[in-house]
């Protein structure tokens, strides 16, 4: 059934490549930490910017003195190469080199030895096309970043647990979001009839070649990893004793940013690079595995850069990442192995977030968002220990030991209350903590599991403190004193935002929460799709089974019809009684919505 070829060696890592049909597994064994906790560490959005300090300088606030020109009667400080900025970044600004190099330091120090690292995309500072040398510019961020993981991390950990490339939609020297040539077949490895070395797909794109070839060829395990990336810009790597497979998309032809694009239709017809079916045969290859190995499973992470939700910023909140046809392909294709699927794990929102799905099971694996490096976008700086269920009993995906994340540890910079403009520095060392040492002691939480985000959510909506702590520390990592998404102290906005996290992963489901009379503590996600009197079409099919959270049921709606067929036959005097009974319902739903706004009116 199997047939078995060696890999590249990884210096003591043991490789054999496992190939079924024609498709091709390499699992990577390194050695697993069998009896201790299980943790990794994840960063996202550096956005290095080499002209950070200089007039080049990328920025998102005018003031911030990204350049070199200080406001605000902001302190001064003066660097080596002349210029005025704060050697650290500061709001409104890529990274600079010094801030790359102490969060990857910082990293280190909270865990020397994790089982692997993740990088979920965005070496590159924003607007890197303007700059003096585009090309120069999208690779040098590129190639520093994952060259000073390797440096410090090096000694203690093996290539295949550093981060495989990710691709951020900045990431890209010809604009943002510009893939250049995109291809529609899949990217996959196939058996040679003649007994030889596997067939390798064609680089189909010249960027993607030119990174997996070139730029950051080190970062590839095997030819094979680095045959489909320079094909598709995705990937997949087994670690942690072949008992976690990372799936990294390319998740920047999925964005609703390329909908002008004339040679594409979203996914209504097509399917960029084939990645969809890539995936389906990928996740499909998980399961078999799994059913052949029912006593030593595999998990499967799906990591990539933008995430599969609603925007949750302000000034665009309910605003959809990705097209939406490639999103409900999306979402129909992972409601088939939500048990095989252990952790969905997204960046580029520049603010940290947890996401419950109503299309996929109570025990799925949420969508988790992690914050950025970079504090172009109001927030601090910031990076995850993650830890993991590592028991491998049970099923993949659900229950003990299914690799799920259990928990999350924040880490950001300490925040400076005195001059309210960046975070302290010791000396010439910036300070880092631990902001949040269990995000789900946090927030109240018995797991981490999409449920358990949806009673979060529930919670959040009667708890001022909940609510203050995840949205005005935990997102961005600090209370807004600069950032204009303050302004959600007010309503509707907390209702807004605490749907997106409850129903947030479309926006008919995320407009309907919105909409709806029912306080959210008790709200379900399937009123958009079961509501008491009218029954619309679902958006995607098929439904998990316990999509319908709460034991509301919409009885109510066939009493009224009977009393109506009734009523018909009455003497007048009664005939004037229906019209003030349904009156009575109207004014407890107003009723239920002004008590439910004036609740959130006290959450600021």
């Amino acid at each position: 059934m199997f047939s078995q070829q060696p890999c590249a060696s990884i210096r003591t890592a043991v490789v054999f490549c496992f190939t079924l049909v024609l498709l091709s597994d390499c699992v990577v064994e390194i050695e697993s930490k069998d009896g201790e906790e299980h943790k990794f560490i994840w960063l996202s959005d550096f956005h290095y910017d080499e002209y950070y300090g200089r007039p080049e300088a990328a920025w998102h606030q005018a003031s911030a003195g990204c350049g070199g020109t200080l406001s605000n009667d902001a302190p001064a400080a003066l660097n080596p190469d002349g210029t005025l900025a704060f050697p650290y970044s500061v709001f409104g600004c890529g990274s600079s080199k010094m801030l790359v190099d102490s969060t990857i330091q910082a990293s280190y120090d909270a865990l020397p030895n994790p089982d692997f690292v993740l990088f979920t995309g965005d070496a590159t500072r924003h607007f890197a096309y303007v700059s003096p040398n585009p090309f120069a510019t999208t690779t040098t961020a590129m190639a520093l970043i994952y060259d000073s993981l390797r440096e410090t991390f090096g000694s203690e950990v093996e290539v295949v647990q550093l981060p495989p490339l990710d691709l951020g939609n900045n990431d890209l020297p010809n604009g943002d979001y510009d893939m250049g040539n995109i291809t529609f077949d899949p990217c996959y490895i196939q058996d040679n009839d003649d007994g030889g070395d596997p067939i390798l797909p064609p680089a189909t794109n010249e960027w993607l070649q030119t990174l997996a070839y070139d730029i950051l060829r080190k970062t590839f395990v095997n030819e094979q990893e680095q045959a489909v990336f320079a094909c598709g810009g995705y990937l997949e790597r087994s670690i942690n004793k072949g008992h976690i497979r990372l799936i990294v998309l390319n998740t920047v032809v999925f964005s609703k940013k390329l909908e002008s694009n004339p040679t594409l239709d979203g996914c209504k017809t097509m399917d960029p690079f084939g990645q969809l079916e890539w995936l389906e045969s990928r996740l499909n290859a998980a399961r078999q595995y799994n059913v052949a190995n029912p006593n030593n499973k595999v998990a499967i992470y799906i990591t990539g850069h933008i995430p599969p939700v609603q925007e949750s910023f302000v000034y665009s909140k309910g605003q959809p990442y990705w097209n939406t046809d490639c999103l409900e392909k999306y979402y129909t294709l992972i409601q088939q192995f939500q048990e095989e699927i252990a952790a969905n794990l997204f960046g580029h929102a520049h603010a940290n977030g947890l996401y419950h799905s109503p299309l996929l099971n109570n025990s799925a694996a949420p969508i988790i968002i992690n914050g950025a490096v970079a504090p172009g976008l109001g927030n601090l700086p910031t990076f995850s220990v993650a830890t993991y269920d590592g028991g491998r009993k049970g099923v993949a995906g659900r229950g003990s030991g299914s690799m799920q994340v259990t928990d999350l540890t924040k880490y950001t910079p300490e925040w400076d209350i005195k001059n309210q403009w960046w975070p302290k520095i010791n000396g010439t060392a910036l300070v880092w903590q631990e902001q949040f040492p269990s995000i789900k002691k946090a927030f109240n939480m018995n797991g981490m599991a999409n449920g358990d985000v949806l009673n979060m959510g529930r919670q959040m909506s009667t708890s001022p403190i909940i609510w203050n702590k995840y949205w005005n520390q935990f997102t961005k990592g600090h209370p807004y004193v600069i950032s204009g998404d303050s302004l959600c102290n007010k309503i509707p906005c907390p209702r807004q935002e605490i749907c997106i996290i409850m129903c947030g992963v479309t926006k008919p489901l995320w407009q309907a929460c919105v909409d709806s009379p029912t306080p959210l503590a008790n709200y379900s996600c399937s009123e958009a799709f079961f509501p008491p009197t009218v029954s619309p079409q679902p958006t995607f099919t098929p439904y998990p089974t316990d999509l319908i959270i709460t034991t509301q049921k919409p009885s109510p709606s066939p009493t009224p019809k009977k009393s109506k067929k009734t009523k018909k036959h009455t003497n007048p005097p009664k005939k004037k009684n229906p019209p003030k009974k349904k009156k009575n319902p109207s004014k407890k739903e107003k009723l239920l919505k002004k008590k439910d706004a004036i609740r959130f009116a006290g959450l600021g």
